[in-house]
């Protein structure tokens, strides 16, 4: 089978959840059998999407890559369309369309797949909020599936959105949760939950150098608000004054926030090395997961598979469903139980312990590369064959 993937962005040393998903997709979830291409952008940061890499074919992690430049476009009225969006909940259905008329897309990279998408027996699209997903499962919709990398949002109830995933021949989901979502969105026409793959990692020994010589917790992650890290902050700071606690926060991850000057258990190290990152979440007592847009979330498993649990927001499906099946992690709604939870896991390590070694036999058990491809070779040969 024949399968091009486009992506707003990849490879390029990027990263970001969506991008680690679609290169690790292309190349540890398809068969022999398969032949996978991906189209692209030629941008690298998020925020501008200025054209950064040449145009033309690349080659990353043995895969070839086509590159089309990001055209034009009024960031100024797509910006004030956002956040319109975001406030009210819902847009005018002509201002949907400007919205994703002024998201980031490529003339070329739309006239490639017009031209060629034909030749492909599968077009998969990640994630669904950009415009080149958007635009581009148009041009095949038949021959088209996404993988959604879907959050309970304004964007999911746009009514523009609902008609091109209508229109398209299935869903690649990453969890039950977001099927269950997207299904009391759309009418979904197939697919199925593939997800990501995880490799085996032992837990290190040895206490990162890096680590507070403290109990500390662990963010990691893109350092946005999107994201709450912020509550993060603000959770741990007030747990550590009101119950007289000498706990760290250590944060891991790039992005606009900065914690503010004030905050004195919080531990900034941006990115670190794979090895690091391990390390410090083998070392912490617990994840701090406050975030409630989330398909999969690959640092929850990360953390599980460093026997680390995790105390996450009520708020994310995902999580709760991923929590309920493992027994490795607690949530909270609000900072009471975020308190709750943080006494619990700090006074009694036994339990701790117990909850991170489930958390981890459930990685395992669940999302072996193994069985993410079986999962994928059948969804997609699937959605080819009942074409």
């Amino acid at each position: 089978m024949r399968i091009l993937l486009t992506v707003p962005r990849f490879g390029g040393g990027i990263v970001g959840g969506a991008e680690r998903l679609a290169l690790e997709i292309a190349t540890c979830a398809v068969g022999e059998d398969d032949d996978l291409e991906v189209a692209t952008t030629c941008a690298v940061d998020h925020h501008t999407w200025a054209n950064a890499l040449p145009p033309g074919v690349d080659r990353v992690a043995g895969l070839t890559v086509r590159r089309f430049p990001v055209g034009a476009r009024d960031v100024a009225r797509h910006q004030e369309l956002r956040a319109r969006l975001a406030l009210q909940g819902r847009l005018r259905y002509a201002d949907e369309l400007e919205l994703m008329g002024t998201d980031v897309w490529s003339a070329e990279l739309q006239t490639f797949l017009e031209r060629e998408g034909n030749a492909y027996d599968l077009l998969l699209f990640t994630p669904y909020l950009f415009g080149t997903t958007f635009w581009g499962a148009q041009a095949w919709p038949e021959r088209s599936a996404l993988i959604p990398c879907l959050h309970d949002e304004p964007h999911a109830y746009l009514r523009c959105m609902r008609q091109v995933i209508e229109s398209c021949a299935g869903c690649l989901f990453n969890s039950a949760a977001e099927e269950r979502l997207a299904r009391r969105l759309y009418r979904v026409r197939g697919g199925g939950v593939v997800g990501l793959g995880f490799d085996h990692a032992d837990r290190p020994e040895a206490r990162s150098p890096s680590a507070p010589a403290s109990d500390y917790f662990i963010y990691a992650g893109r350092l946005e608000e999107a994201k709450r890290v912020d509550v993060a902050v603000e959770y741990v700071e007030r747990f550590a004054h009101d119950e007289g606690r000498d706990v760290k926060l250590v944060l891991i991850g790039s992005g606009p926030y900065t914690p503010p000057r004030s905050a004195r258990t919080v531990v900034p190290l941006g990115w670190v090395s794979e090895d690091e990152k391990r390390s410090l979440m083998a070392g912490a007592v617990a994840l701090v997961h406050p975030s409630e847009l989330e398909s999969l979330s690959i640092v929850l498993m990360e953390a599980w598979l460093m026997a680390t649990p995790a105390i996450v927001a009520h708020g994310s499906e995902v999580m709760r469903d991923h929590c309920a099946a493992s027994g490795g992690g607690l949530t909270f709604a609000h900072y009471d139980d975020f308190a709750e939870a943080a006494v619990i896991l700090l006074d009694n390590p036994d339990r701790r312990d117990l909850m991170g070694a489930s958390g981890r036999e459930y990685v395992l058990s669940t999302s072996s590369w193994e069985a993410v491809r079986d999962r994928f070779r059948a969804v997609t040969h699937k959605l080819v064959t009942s074409r």
